[in-house]
């Protein structure tokens, strides 16, 4: 199983799943959709049901189909992306965008893999840069640079 360093510097919004982790849900959270729709049952979602649900969810065929899981990181932002490190040598990392629907065909659910932790690294990267945690003053300068910059490029060719 591939371990990731105690040491590996996260980026939000990606954050590791700590050992106690849980989530409440239910169908009427508007987090996650894993409750009984009738009933409106609420589950405990941990690390250890993360990964029962994710060999739930695969259906004959997908790139994950028969590999080992461990839970290791979570997307703050919609609680339906999950990392997990793998025992598949070529493909150790993997994230995951949980649907928590028995899917019938690949690719459900939405799967990529990375092969090296640096290309996981670069993969953060790209979300924390464009995560909109910084809608205030800061995502407003964001914004303001980066239109700046197209107008700067389109003006100067």
């Amino acid at each position: 199983m591939f371990a990731f360093p105690d040491d590996f510097e996260w980026l939000y919004p990606w954050t590791p799943i700590p050992d106690d982790y849980t989530l409440l849900t239910s169908i009427y959270d508007g987090a996650l959709t894993n409750g009984n729709h009738e009933t409106g049952e609420v589950f405990v979602c941990a690390r250890e049901t993360l990964v029962a649900e994710l060999k739930r969810e695969l259906p004959p065929g997908h790139l994950l189909e028969g590999l080992e899981f461990q839970a290791v990181g979570i997307y703050q932002g919609s609680h339906k992306d999950f990392v997990f490190a793998t025992n598949d040598p070529h493909r150790p990392i993997a994230c995951v965008h949980l649907t928590f629907v028995k899917e019938s065909q690949p690719p459900a659910p939405s799967t990529s893999v990375f092969a090296t932790l640096s290309e996981w690294r670069e993969e953060m990267q790209r979300d924390h840069f464009n995560y909109p945690l910084h809608r205030g003053p800061i995502g407003l300068m964001r914004r303001f640079a980066r239109r700046l910059l197209r107008f700067f490029h389109a003006s100067h060719g």
